[in-house]
């Protein structure tokens, strides 16, 4: 393997990873989010409004979460499409 290769791959997967933990904090799917590792999935989940885990079950809370990852998986196929 390449050294860049390996650099970029390891970035990638940090990136997931940082994607992933915010997105669990905010009550998203953190696996679909892992996958929109990069600055661009980053700059998503961190301003997306937090779907709380106070609000469990209630309309708002379903509404935020549906809209999270509805994004998270936009971004999965925008990127998919620009490899």
């Amino acid at each position: 393997m390449d050294s860049p290769f390996l650099i970029i791959m390891i970035i990638i997967e940090v990136s997931g990873a940082i994607n992933a933990f915010i997105a669990n904090l905010k009550g998203f799917n953190p696996i679909l989010w892992f996958f929109t590792a990069g600055i661009l999935g980053l700059i998503v989940v961190a301003l997306l409004p937090s779907a709380k885990k106070e609000e469990e079950g209630t309309e708002e809370y379903n509404h935020r979460r549906a809209k999270a990852n509805w994004w998270g998986f936009a971004i999965l196929i925008f990127a998919a499409v620009s490899i």
